[in-house]
């Protein structure tokens, strides 16, 4: 289970940071977006499962979140655009 977390979570990461180098807004329906692109450009079916994780686990916050909530446990770092206090 940790395992498929921790599987899951990279995939999230890879694409948050191909929505950042774009210039993207990051969320969850922009990653739902990107996954989509990422399982149509991918081969090795163990990503794919990885990529379906990954958005099954997205779209299951989708209704938790709203008016623009950060995604659990992916907050990990403050933004480089929040001040410091």
């Amino acid at each position: 289970m940790l395992n498929e977390e921790n599987e899951r979570q990279t995939i999230i990461g890879e694409a948050s940071l191909r929505l950042a180098v774009g210039t993207k807004e990051i969320t969850v329906t922009s990653l739902i977006a990107e996954l989509a692109i990422m399982a149509r450009n991918e081969f090795s079916e163990e990503k794919l499962v990885g990529i379906a994780s990954a958005r099954q686990w997205l779209n299951a916050l989708r209704p938790r979140l709203s008016g623009g909530q950060q995604i659990p446990s992916l907050n990990i770092m403050p933004s480089y655009n929040d001040k410091p206090a």
